[in-house]
């Protein structure tokens, strides 16, 4: 064997490396100097490869991917991850699921876009992908995006529910066929061709704004405005228009957090919101239906835990009746210790001269009821001027208060606010 070419090969290692390590450290900056100038040139020029027509070359591909999937395994690492079997939850991911990420991701049953298909780097196609993550790693994507891509943050990080919401709808979704997900994402309603219905949607934009915003509002809260057996969705039928109003700004604005509310909040404009107001402050709320035991603990358990605050056993037949009878006490004259005001002078039932910008809880679902005012404690809802008021009064909650008046509040007859005139 000759050693010409392991002689050239130590002669080169000898001329980058020199005699001295100040040699070797003044011959690498030189060739990092040259190297760096050329790629600044490189795309001083504009000759840098950034049309979107083509595709990373596999190199880029294959370090980008390599480098997103560690960091989000490392990065997700310590995530609680909270019970994902609630159907009521899947539900209300799958509602945003079909505005927000159906387009970009596919669903079953819908084709992407030919315009989604040119992104460099291509939206994956979700349903084949997602057993290879965890639910964790999911979360955290969902919640923080992924920078050089389209995949964008949710819109409101401190809305960690509404996250896991869409993570329990992603674990369904693998093997999901389209009439399933039509049912989850529409509640039912679309039972037609889906490309169809999305052209529907679309010409009835060009001539009423007003009714493609009450088709997106019908997919959580019901054509009725009732949203019956929707859990965290609150019923609308029969509020007052100015609490109605006053929600859907303060979404728009970002004064009231949340991820799922605001996109469809801040496309609309101040006449679009009025109707809207007007048109369900007119619906007659109906009754409720039963509270199911253990749902108010599940959807605690949603949110980030403090050592163990949000932790309850799920209630029986006759603690969840006990639980109405120690909520109604409380919501009438405060806690004993007089921390927590009566609830019922500002919210009712029975309040004189109701304040019509504070919402009526009668027949609220308990698992909403229970959430906003866990929210509430945790400085993590505003969106008014009374705010203030109600996280002081929350923080002085503890969880079985907080369950003993959604409990309450949920068993009461709903009415209606008549503040518009029919």
């Amino acid at each position: 064997m000759s050693l010409h070419p392991l002689r050239r090969a130590l002669e080169l290692l000898h001329f980058l490396v020199g005699h001295t390590w100040k040699h070797a450290l003044l011959r690498l900056g030189l060739a990092l100097l040259l190297f760096g100038g050329g790629a600044l040139l490189f795309t001083w020029f504009g000759l840098a490869p950034i049309a979107a027509s083509r595709d990373h070359f596999r190199t880029t591909q294959w370090f980008l991917g390599f480098a997103m999937r560690n960091a989000v395994e490392t990065r997700s690492m310590g995530t609680r991850e909270p019970p994902l079997d609630d159907p009521l939850l899947v539900r209300k991911g799958a509602g945003h699921y079909a505005t927000g990420c159906a387009p970009c991701h596919g669903a079953p049953g819908q084709a992407r876009s030919p315009t989604v298909l040119t992104l460099v780097p291509k939206p994956p196609l979700l349903p084949p992908l997602l057993a290879g993550w965890k639910a964790q790693e999911l979360f955290w994507i969902v919640r923080h995006g992924l920078k050089y891509t389209a995949m964008p943050g949710w819109a409101s990080e401190v809305r960690e529910d509404e996250v896991w919401a869409v993570v329990a709808f992603l674990r369904q979704l693998e093997g999901m066929d389209a009439q399933h997900y039509l049912d989850l994402a529409y509640g039912g309603r679309v039972q037609a061709d889906p490309i169809a219905a999305t052209a529907a949607s679309d010409l009835r934009v060009l001539w009423d704004a007003t009714g493609a915003a009450l088709a997106d509002c019908a997919r959580c809260h019901g054509e009725d405005g009732n949203a019956q057996g929707q859990g965290t969705i609150p019923r609308l039928a029969g509020q007052s228009r100015e609490y109605l109003v006053a929600s859907l700004t303060a979404y728009a604005e970002g004064a009231r957090e949340s991820g799922i509310m605001r996109p469809l909040a801040a496309a609309l404009d101040a006449a679009t919101i009025e109707a809207l107001a007007t048109h369900y402050a007119r619906l007659p709320p109906s009754a409720p239906l039963p509270a199911r035991p253990g749902a108010v603990a599940a959807t605690l358990r949603l949110l980030p835990d403090r050592k163990g605050a949000w932790l309850l056993a799920p209630l029986d037949a006759a603690g969840m009746a006990a639980a109405v009878d120690r909520g109604a006490a409380l919501a009438a004259a405060g806690s004993a210790d007089g921390k927590v005001p009566a609830c019922r002078q500002c919210h009712g039932p029975g309040a004189a001269d109701r304040n019509p910008v504070f919402p009526r809880l009668d027949g609220q679902p308990p698992e909403y009821l229970a959430l906003q005012l866990a929210l509430f404690r945790q400085g993590r809802r505003g969106g008014s001027a009374w705010q203030g008021l109600m996280q002081v009064a929350a923080e002085r909650l503890d969880a079985r208060q907080i369950r003993d008046l959604a409990l309450y509040y949920h068993s009461l007859q709903p009415t209606r606010a008549d503040t518009v005139s029919p």
